[in-house]
């Protein structure tokens, strides 16, 4: 009876060609901004691993976005303000690439309804004590409306980042799983 399991020789080179990709979704130390962050390596020169990444992602998430020079580029969705920012630097005969999520508009967003939210709620509560305290239902509905618009974004701020966080790893895979380079076409930086 043969033994069915690889030899150590055939487990090291799968493990070797399974793509490396990880990241999280929780804010990242270095940069408050990024939200979510996938890494990994795929066996692309790192100007094609940039452009195969980014296309996937875009065409998954019914974005667009544009080159920010050879080895990077950055897709927005601009109905969630979102941006994807993807990255690659040469490693080896492939590409090592990053993906990171920015919630940063979409935090400033949030920010400015708040400070309306405090202002037209403050305004509205000064004009009741001045004039009639029936303008304080009126700050009442005032705050209970932006809050539900508060509440909203951030939702649709989080499934982003879930959405591109999903969409990224796979892009990646699929980046990871294209034949190797041939020998000699490698960058070499």
């Amino acid at each position: 009876m043969t033994d069915p399991s690889p030899s150590p020789e055939d487990a090291a080179t799968a493990l070797a060609r399974r793509p490396t990709t990880g990241g999280s979704l929780v804010p990242t130390g270095s940069d408050p901004r990024r939200y979510a962050t996938v890494e990994g390596t795929v066996p692309l020169a790192p100007e094609e691993a940039v452009e195969t990444v980014r296309s996937r992602i875009e065409r998954a998430l019914g974005i667009r976005g544009h080159r920010q020079g050879p080895r990077a580029a950055s897709s927005i969705d601009e109905r969630r303000r979102v941006t994807v920012h993807v990255s690659a630097e040469p490693e080896g005969e492939g590409a090592a690439v990053r993906v990171d999520v920015d919630v940063s508009q979409a935090r400033a967003f949030r920010l400015l309804l708040v400070t309306v939210t405090i202002v037209s709620t403050l305004l509205l509560a000064g004009m009741a004590y001045l004039i009639t305290p029936w303008l304080l239902v009126a700050a009442a509905v005032d705050a209970a409306v932006m809050g539900a618009l508060i509440a909203h974004g951030r939702n649709l701020e989080r499934a982003a980042v879930r959405e591109a966080y999903v969409e990224a790893n796979r892009a990646l895979e699929a980046a990871a799983s294209t034949p190797a380079l041939p020998a000699g076409n490698a960058a070499s930086d």
